[in-house]
């Protein structure tokens, strides 16, 4: 199930004073089960990418392959696409609009074509493994936190079963707790579900505790691409096209250049604590 992206490019406003290339010959694999963080400067093609992936842009050149088919084939089908790679837009909870809570979820399923008896199910299921309770079923999607809004919007995607999740900044606007909440519930799906995400995100903490692969996009070309270790090495090169690492990264970095024989490749902020007090006691 791995989708295969092929020499794509991409072009806004093709024929017009405002024509820009977008995206620039991007060649990129995701496998099946991945957990891969894009990330990338404003306007550094992130979302462009992203929207090829279910099809909702449509290449200048290049292809997309998803299960080893062309997704821009003429007769492919992508409503069946949109079943199976689900999109979540930045600020998902401004798409709500059904009277309830369970209609809202309810929607995608029967838009697919789910019987009745499917689209109940699962949209249970999906509020139940957001953290929905049955008590907010009957309830507006307008009388929500915006926490809870997030939680219902992605529920609308969960429901339909895709096999793999795009999440376009899906903790923008939220509290650290909300944004905590939102981080921890797209891992789960990840770890007990199986489910293939792609999450795009300018927190550089955020894709390196649970990314296991990052792509950094530059000017609509990929940039860089490898574990979060791998990427992160490149914080000086990282920092020419203003981004940055996480600050374990710098703290590790000052301390290696300071003497001590800590390993600058730690990441998880946990980690870098035991690592630090590790040589503490060996100075003491």
């Amino acid at each position: 199930m791995a989708i295969i992206i092929k020499n794509l490019n991409y072009i806004y406003g093709a024929g017009t004073v405002f024509e820009k290339q977008s995206l620039k010959d991007i060649n990129l694999t995701i496998e099946d089960g991945e957990f891969i963080g894009i990330i990338g400067h404003t306007g550094s093609g992130k979302s462009t990418l992203i929207q090829h992936l279910n099809g909702l842009n449509v290449p200048a050149s290049g292809t997309i392959l998803y299960n080893g088919e062309d997704i821009y084939r003429k007769g492919y089908s992508k409503k069946k696409l949109r079943s199976k790679v689900g999109l979540v837009f930045q600020y998902p909870e401004y798409q709500l609009f059904e009277t309830t809570v369970l209609n809202d979820v309810k929607f995608g399923p029967k838009n697919i074509g789910m019987t009745d008896e499917e689209t109940d199910r699962n949209a249970k299921e999906a509020l139940k493994m957001v953290g929905i309770s049955e008590n907010m079923y009957d309830v507006s999607p307008l009388e929500l936190s915006g926490g809870e809004k997030r939680r219902v919007a992605i529920a609308g995607v969960v429901a339909m079963k895709p096999e793999v999740l795009v999440l376009d900044e899906p903790t923008a606007g939220l509290d650290p707790k909300g944004k905590n909440e939102i981080l921890s519930l797209i891992d789960k799906l990840h770890k007990n579900n199986g489910v293939t995400i792609v999450l795009v995100s300018h927190s550089m903490e955020d894709v390196a505790k649970y990314a296991t692969r990052i792509v950094v996009m530059n000017d609509g070309e990929i940039f860089a691409c490898g574990t979060p270790c791998e990427v992160f090495r490149q914080y000086k090169e990282l920092e020419k096209i203003g981004l940055s690492a996480p600050q374990t990264v710098y703290l590790l970095n000052e301390l290696k250049s300071m003497g001590y024989d800590v390993d600058t490749d730690i990441i998880n902020p946990d980690e870098a604590v035991k690592e630090i007090l590790i040589h503490m006691a060996q100075q003491a």
